[in-house]
C-alpha cells in the first residue's frame, strides 16, 4: 500500500482530483481527518464529487467551518459553468 500512497500523491501534485480524494480517504482512515479534510478540499475544488460529499459531512459534523463549505461550492459551481 506504500508504494500505490506514493503514487497517488505523485499523481495528486500533478492535479489529478481522484488521487487525492483517495489521499484524503486514506487520512481519514489512519485518523488524521485535518489532512483528509485538505486533501478533500483540493479534490472537491478540482471537480470530485466523492471529495464534495465528504466536505458536506464534515461541514454537519462540525469539522469544516460555514465559510470554508461555502467556498468550496461555489468553487464548484464555477466548474460547472465553464
Amino acid at each position: 500500500m506504500n508504494k500505490g500512497i506514493h503514487h497517488w500523491k505523485l499523481a495528486a501534485i500533478g492535479g489529478h482530483e481522484l488521487a487525492r480524494q483517495n489521499l484524503g480517504t486514506e487520512e481519514a482512515k489512519a485518523g488524521n481527518i485535518n489532512r483528509a479534510i485538505k486533501h478533500w478540499l483540493i479534490s472537491a475544488r478540482d471537480g470530485n464529487d466523492d471529495s464534495l460529499l465528504n466536505i458536506g459531512l464534515g461541514y454537519k459534523r462540525g469539522e469544516i467551518t460555514k465559510e470554508e463549505y461555502a467556498r468550496t461550492l461555489r468553487a464548484t459551481k464555477t466548474l460547472e459553468i465553464r
